[in-house]
């Protein structure tokens, strides 16, 4: 994972780390991970990512994801559940940071907002400030993109015959927004004024 430092930074509740070759491994705050870690959190359970200080991601509850670096290039691949992130400051040109899921692609530069999971079949982005380029998965000619600027929430379905791909943009709203989204916003005055001034959201 030479070029990105990532290291689990916090964590509460029930929080379980397996490596690459599946073996479960002991948590603590401060550890650093690797490419093919996959972390899992419980009920009522959270856990923070730091890349390279400039970058945090917080696992909700009820959720699973694993990291795939090479150099500085990344991608979280969320397998369940909802991930928030929130990159203070643009990518360089030699840095990539893909969140993928079974039906969507997110690239992100620099920009904040929350991936959700809703089944194999569903899923969706909110940018909260930024802008992101959303593709789909499927890799046939029914595949497809959108731009998605803050204050907008774009959701992906794949039917399950896999042929057919549908994307739906709608406005995001403060009511829509999770609660473990809303802590973030609530206890971060810099993050509060990036998203105002990107979304209009109060």
């Amino acid at each position: 994972a030479a070029g990105t430092d990532m290291r689990l930074t916090t964590t509460q509740g029930t929080v379980t780390l397996k490596n690459i070759n599946g073996k479960t491994l002991s948590v603590r705050d401060g550890m650093k991970l690797y490419s093919g870690y996959t972390l899992s959190t419980g009920a009522k359970s959270y856990a923070y990512v730091t890349l390279d200080s400039q970058k945090v991601i917080k696992l909700d509850a009820n959720s699973s994801t694993e990291i795939r670096a090479k150099g500085s290039k990344l991608e979280i691949m969320v397998k369940s559940g909802k991930l928030f992130f929130n990159v203070k400051s643009p990518l360089t040109s030699s840095e990539s940071m893909n969140i993928r899921t079974s039906t969507m692609v997110t690239g992100i530069r620099g920009t904040s907002g929350y991936i959700s999971v809703l089944d194999t079949n569903t899923s969706s982005v909110a940018i909260t400030d930024g802008q992101v380029q959303v593709e789909s998965t499927d890799t046939g000619a029914d595949s497809q993109s959108v731009t998605v600027q803050a204050g907008q929430t774009a959701s992906v379905a794949v039917q399950q015959n896999g042929t057919e791909t549908t994307i739906s943009l709608e406005n995001l709203t403060v009511e829509s927004i999770p609660g473990f989204v809303a802590v973030e916003l609530h206890k971060d005055e810099d993050l509060q004024q990036r998203v105002q001034e990107s979304s209009g959201l109060p």
